[in-house]
């Protein structure tokens, strides 16, 4: 079995590659497996590199890719393969895969009497409420890996959550200032995690898409013009719909404006003006 990434090797990476397994092959006569993520990286012109060795069966090609082979693989490369296609994740399958993330880090259960970190497994699960993971897993969109990473988050963070947060004082102010550093820093799934927690807080969805509508000019600006019309849809939509549902408008916004170009030349130019 042999891994490769078309975004990170080329054409004379693969072909060594093949080449090897061809060897392998004539050699002992066990064939390779050859998984390339992200094929459709590859032109169509440098996916004729595998045909000759699909052809002659010197290889086994899995490729994956998040675009149609329709349209991303040449014909002659497709009409030797066999498509499967891979459905998103019911939240059924989100839940499952959170759960038994969360049983591999809970503490072994024994008898001895140490005393606790203060970062201790048991606090950090502390975090981590029915509530949060209900978040967790409509915020993941059927996505694992998105799930996944928004519970490290989660269990990163403070006990303190939930309950405990202030509307009107200290929590209110970092947790809205977390969420507009991390879309600027361009960390979508840090910016997805500050949502998901002062929604599921209480926090005023106003509150934060009228934030989102000053990241739009502050942070991203003349880089993508782009977002300042879909920030202010997005406070329009928490107008018109509110919760539980508006959440779904304020993560579309919030992943646009983490994953857009950030320019800050508009706002340092007033500044200097």
């Amino acid at each position: 079995m042999k891994e490769c990434s078309a975004t990170s090797s080329g054409t004379a990476d693969v072909r060594s590659v093949l080449e090897e397994a061809k060897s392998t092959l004539n050699l002992t006569g066990q064939k390779t497996v050859l998984f390339l993520d992200e094929i459709h990286r590859f032109n169509k012109a440098q996916q004729d590199v595998f045909l000759p060795y699909l052809e002659s069966g010197w290889i086994q090609l899995i490729g994956a890719t998040t675009e149609n082979p329709s349209f991303k693989l040449n014909s002659a490369l497709l009409s030797r393969c066999r498509v499967f296609v891979l459905d998103r994740l019911t939240d059924d399958h989100i839940s499952q895969i959170l759960n038994r993330a969360l049983r591999r880090v809970m503490p072994p259960n024994n008898n001895m009497q140490t005393p606790a970190p203060s970062s201790s497994p048991e606090e950090k699960l502390h975090t981590v409420t029915p509530a949060v993971l209900r978040t967790i897993i409509s915020l993941s969109a059927g996505d694992a890996r998105t799930a996944l990473s928004l519970l490290e988050i989660a269990l990163a963070a403070s006990p303190s959550v939930g309950e405990e947060y202030d509307r009107t004082g200290d929590d209110h102010y970092d947790m809205i200032s977390a969420l507009h550093k991390s879309i600027r820093g361009s960390d979508g799934s840090a910016a997805m995690y500050w949502l998901a927690r002062m929604l599921t807080a209480g926090e005023d969805p106003l509150f934060i898409a009228r934030r989102l509508i000053v990241v739009a000019s502050e942070d991203v600006g003349l880089a993508n013009n782009h977002a300042l019309p879909l920030a202010t849809a997005t406070y329009s939509a928490c107008q018109t719909i509110g919760m539980p549902e508006c959440r779904i408008n304020l993560a579309h916004c919030v992943a646009y404006l983490a994953e857009s170009p950030k320019s800050t030349r508009s706002y340092t130019a007033y500044k200097k003006a």
